[in-house]
């Protein structure tokens, strides 16, 4: 073997070098000893190394600096082989990506950007309420409950009256609702997970029938028969929730929820997610022979009495417009049309001692 096709490889060990013979094997430099071609080859990956040419010969250095290197001549059939490979590597998938053209690049974020604004708003907070049990929905809420009222004026003899009042409709088969009056002039009212709902006396002030109390109990009822507002937290908190899939799986999903509890009072729904709590409500007061129009009834002087719909109040917040949803509420009351109502007398002994005291 003449000088000039040898391939000397210094170990860093030694001054001498040993004759080698390599081959290209997957992006890395696998060696062996020219002489015996026998034994394991020491493997070295291309993307660690890194080569200098001095006039017709080639240093490779094996590790990227000073320790063994590799020696070789212009005419040895490795050299141009070599060469083209220590010139241009094979890239991360990060190289790649940044030597492409800005529109690329900009469609690219556009869709990672969608893929996880879909993932956390709405397929997490659908796993996560899949491993939310009823049960610990019930245990969560009071939690929450505890949390919020701590820092609310509760009227109590007024939440003892809408609680009687409640108790006369069939509102929810699978949650004990528990009904809250909170001394407050903002017309607010909201249901919790785990089935309290809370009304503020400036509500109560507005509504003017039983009817209109019906329907708004059996609106907030709905939200969390259908788990709406638990839905709803999982959702305004769906980044602590990616946060926590990463972490710990969504093992402490509850403690993030809890943490959030302030969000309550804020807590606003799609636009589906309120025409259905509306329509619900309406088949709840049907069932419980109370007339419907007192949805209509409490949306029209909801409106009436606050032009602006404050974006606080989740029941006839802007999703959807309240204009759309008096039309729905006219196309429910107009198919039901033939639907009978009996007068309730303590229902409306209840109300009369409810609205006196606002």
């Amino acid at each position: 073997m003449s000088e000039s096709t040898t391939i000397h490889y210094f170990d860093g060990n030694r001054a001498l070098p040993h004759e080698a013979k390599i081959e290209l094997v997957s992006g890395t430099i696998h060696l062996f000893d020219a002489e015996t071609n026998t034994g394991n080859a020491l493997v070295f990956p291309l993307l660690r190394c890194k080569a200098s040419v001095i006039g017709n010969r080639m240093f490779i250095y094996l590790e990227g600096g000073p320790g063994p290197y590799l020696e070789i001549g212009q005419s040895n059939e490795s050299f141009q082989e070599l060469k083209q490979a220590l010139a241009s590597p094979a890239k991360g998938w990060y190289e790649k990506l940044f030597r492409q053209k800005w529109p690329v690049l900009v469609g690219l974020l556009i869709g990672v950007v969608t893929i996880v604004y879909f993932l956390a708003t709405e397929l997490l907070p659908d796993v996560a309420l899949k491993m939310i049990t009823p049960r610990q929905e019930k245990v969560l809420g009071e939690k929450i409950y505890t949390a919020f009222i701590g820092a609310e004026k509760v009227d109590t003899i007024s939440g003892q009256l809408a609680q009687q009042f409640a108790n006369q409709l069939r509102l929810s088969d699978n949650y004990d609702l528990h009904i809250t009056v909170v001394k407050d002039k903002e017309v607010n009212a909201f249901a919790l997970p785990g089935g309290h709902i809370v009304l503020y006396s400036g509500i109560l002030k507005v509504i003017r029938r039983p009817e209109e109390l019906v329907a708004l109990l059996g609106h907030e009822a709905t939200h969390v028969n259908y788990r709406h507002s638990l839905r709803g937290m999982l959702s305004g908190i769906s980044m602590s929730l990616l946060e926590s899939l990463i972490v710990s799986g969504f093992g402490n999903v509850g403690d993030i929820v809890l943490h959030n509890a302030n969000t309550l009072r804020r807590l606003g729904y799609s636009r589906k997610l309120e025409q259905e709590a509306d329509l619900e409500g309406m088949q709840l007061m049907l069932k419980n022979q109370v007339d419907p129009h007192g949805m209509k009834e409490l949306m029209e002087q909801l409106h009436q009495t606050h032009k602006d719909i404050p974006s606080s109040f989740s029941f006839i917040s802007t999703h959807p417009l309240t204009s759309e949803r008096i039309k729905k509420a006219n196309e429910f009351i107009a198919q039901h049309k033939s639907a009978t109502f009996a007068a309730n007398e303590q229902l409306m002994h209840l109300w009369e001692q409810l609205k006196k005291r606002q």
